[in-house]
């Protein structure tokens, strides 16, 4: 019986099962970083992965396959700034209120109060407080700019050597 060969089938076949391997080691991946997002109270230390405080970046970590490539990341806004750490400004307001209080932090902004009041202090920055009655409850401090250092979680999973060698695997096998 002659064999016979057929380069472009035969091209088409290792991109199919390339592409399959592929996907199966971004499905891989993904599940490393989720996991690696597991943790204690936020934030994590500077230079460290962030801890869970809601578990939404979490649950944003997805993969998109393109021909012979994974791409694999978040959707979500502060995702990056996490991810390689920077500075975020205010793009309307004058300052970034930073919710303090546990209330505040479940709350949706200081618009979401309709009893705050503004305590300016001298050289630091002012406080949104809520007071009730005798009792003061400080809800946010207002800030110029805040430096979030980076946090990485993304590449710490790419760079570790196990998943490499995992995904190295997962790829030739298809």
């Amino acid at each position: 019986m002659p064999v016979r060969w057929e380069p472009n089938r035969f091209l088409t076949e290792v991109e199919k099962k390339t592409q399959r391997g592929l996907e199966t080691a971004a499905q891989f991946l993904v599940r490393r970083i989720k996991l690696s997002l597991r943790g204690g109270q936020p934030p994590g230390p500077p230079g460290g992965k962030p801890h869970r405080l809601t578990g939404t970046l979490a649950r944003s970590i997805d993969y998109e396959m393109g021909e012979l490539r994974a791409r694999i990341g978040t959707g979500l806004v502060y995702g990056r700034i996490q991810e390689l750490g920077g500075v975020v400004r205010p793009k309307s307001a004058r300052a970034l209120a930073i919710p303090i209080h546990r209330t505040a932090k479940k709350a949706e902004g200081p618009k979401s109060f309709n009893n705050l009041t503004m305590i300016q202090r001298s050289g630091r920055p002012p406080l949104l407080v809520r007071i009730r009655g005798k009792a003061m409850d400080v809800m946010y401090v207002l800030l110029k700019r805040v430096n979030i250092p980076k946090r990485p979680y993304l590449r710490p999973a790419l760079d570790d050597l196990g998943n490499r060698k995992q995904i190295e695997r997962l790829v030739a096998r298809g």
